[in-house]
C-alpha cells in the first residue's frame, strides 16, 4: 500500500486551539510559506515539525498521520483528447 504524509491533525489542533497562522509564525519563527506547506500536505523539515510540536506542546504523532496515497494507488489520471473549457470572468 502506498502512503503519504498528511498534516490534517496539525490543522485540526490549530483550529481547536484557535491559533492563527500568523500567531504560529510569530511564536516559532517558521516562515509563512513553510506554514502554508503544512496546510497543503507538502513536505516540511524535521526541524519545522520540532518547532510546531514545541509550540503546541505535543508530539509528532499529534500533528502528522499517514494516509493512503490515492494517486499512487490509481495511477496517473486518464487523459482525453477533448479540449479543456476555459471559464471567463463576466
Amino acid at each position: 500500500m502506498y502512503l503519504k504524509l498528511s498534516y490534517r491533525p496539525f490543522r485540526v489542533k490549530m483550529a481547536d486551539l484557535n491559533i492563527s497562522r500568523k500567531e504560529l509564525e510569530a511564536a516559532t519563527g517558521i516562515n509563512k510559506n513553510t506554514i502554508g506547506r503544512l496546510y497543503h500536505d507538502t513536505d516540511v523539515s524535521i526541524d519545522t515539525l520540532r518547532k510546531v510540536c514545541e509550540f503546541l506542546e505535543c508530539s509528532v504523532q499529534d500533528v502528522v498521520e499517514f494516509v493512503p496515497d490515492m494517486n499512487a494507488l490509481l495511477g496517473p489520471a486518464i487523459h482525453t483528447d477533448e479540449p479543456q473549457t476555459e471559464w471567463k470572468k463576466g
